[in-house]
């Protein structure tokens, strides 16, 4: 009932807000390698394979997450037995035989725990994760025996695996960590390539084996005499079950909004009235505030940016006319709309920034265009572009910084104040 609660609560989480922080599912299949006790020389346990869905929602806090994995894996199992599946004597018939369908060491697993991301290029990111849960273990159940009918009819077990009775219904405790490189082909599917280490702790393992030897060479009655007198010997074994597995699969990203993605309304300003109405209007006469050109935000520090703008146009308030604030990201030299914004007279706006959205060469371009009540624009002339620089992390931002800017970021903090209204008496007047 515990597990059930947990689990509950962790969905809730990963249902609040999910336009800041996206969710990843990611789907892989692995191919794993037993390792320490978990080996061919005590569990007879040879290389196997998995697959799962990791369900992670990524930055609750800065580069941390919380991820889900629900997964299954499947290890091959194999006892060589030094009895010969058949005897060189025309007279004497017998044969190894196999009986039974699970081979297989088998598990369910679901975990639940922290993971980490970094972006190490626009498109590459590392990926870490360790998640501890539950597993339900399937042992393997199969037996080796021969039938021998010369001189009599009888049957002697080889080598027999079965379910521990007291271990039927456990459920283990399990650990997996590993890490993943994820490479974006858009902004919302990926392809990733990583490796894990999985523990599940406390696996008991019984079996049955005579450690017969013969060369097959034998007279019947010397095969027969051996194998009556070799002693069914059962040895238990108790370990935990270590593998390292290799994985690949693809990402797919939901939610996180676009590039712009959480818009904040601060402070409407009233329209500017005049007794002399005029029609003409002049575009130039919008006056960019702030960010100015090659502003930086560092998101790591200040996740957001402020714009503002003034209008010194004469105006009539019949005319009614508002703004569009717009935003571009630009790919092969071309501008390209990611979000805009319908202010009516607004002039002041606080933007939350994505930072799992692409800003292509670290930049974000923004313009105003007056429109009018139908927002249709009436601007003859082309409009300004704007160009704020966006950055991860301070390291980021010393690298990619142009030179006028780089003393700032390596000898002052970042100011979480950077794009702050100006005062009353500071704003330009019409």
């Amino acid at each position: 009932m515990k597990y059930i609660i947990i689990f509950v609560f962790v969905l809730n989480v990963f249902k609040t807000n999910a336009q800041q922080n996206p969710i990843q599912l990611l789907p892989d299949f692995s191919l794993g390698q037993p390792i320490g006790a978990f080996s061919n020389e005590t569990f007879n346990t040879k290389n196997g394979f998995g697959g799962g869905l990791h369900l992670e929602k990524q930055n609750l806090w800065k580069v941390f997450g919380l991820g889900l994995y629900a997964g299954y894996h499947s290890y091959e199992t194999d006892f060589s037995t030094l009895f010969p599946n058949q005897v060189n004597d025309p007279n004497f018939t017998s044969s190894v035989l196999f009986q039974g369908d699970n081979l297989n060491w088998k598990s369910l697993q679901l975990d639940i725990g922290p993971t980490i991301n970094f972006n190490l290029t626009q498109n590459l990111q590392l990926q870490g994760f360790t998640k501890a849960g539950i597993a339900k273990v399937s042992y393997p159940e199969y037996r080796y025996f021969v039938d021998v009918s010369t001189p009599t009819t009888e049957q002697f077990t080889l080598f027999e695996a079965n379910t521990p009775n007291e271990t039927q219904s456990n459920l283990n405790f399990m650990m997996l960590s590993g890490f993943r490189f994820n490479y974006k082909l858009s902004n919302t599917l990926g392809i990733h390539i990583g490796a894990n280490y999985t523990h599940i702790n406390g696996l008991i393992h019984t079996y049955t084996s005579r450690d017969i030897q013969i060369t097959g060479d034998e007279s019947p009655s010397v095969l027969y005499e051996t194998l009556q007198n070799t002693p069914e010997i059962t040895k238990t074994y108790e370990c935990n079950i270590n593998t390292v597995n290799g994985t690949v699969g693809i990402a797919i990203t939901i939610g996180g909004g676009s590039n712009p993605q959480v818009v904040i309304e601060e402070e409407p300003d009233i329209p500017i009235t005049t007794n002399e109405p005029k029609e003409e209007y002049i575009c130039e006469r919008v006056i960019y505030e702030a960010p100015g050109y090659n502003d930086y935000v560092v998101l790591s520090e200040t996740p957001y940016a402020i714009f503002e703008w003034i209008d010194e146009n004469p105006r009539t308030l019949k005319e009614d006319k508002g703004y569009q604030l717009l935003f571009y990201i630009k790919e092969n030299g071309e501008y390209k709309e990611v979000d805009k914004r319908i202010m009516d007279f607004k002039r002041r706006f606080k933007i939350g920034l994505n930072p799992n959205k692409p800003y292509p060469d670290n930049a974000l371009y923004w313009k105003i265009i007056p429109v009018d009540d139908n927002e249709s624009e009436f601007c003859p002339e082309p409009t300004k572009m704007m160009r704020l620089l966006v950055f991860e992390n301070a390291n980021e931002a010393k690298k990619r910084l142009p030179e006028c800017l780089k003393e700032d970021v390596i000898n002052k903090p970042v100011d979480t104040n950077f794009f702050k209204k100006p005062k009353s008496n500071e704003k330009k007047k019409n």
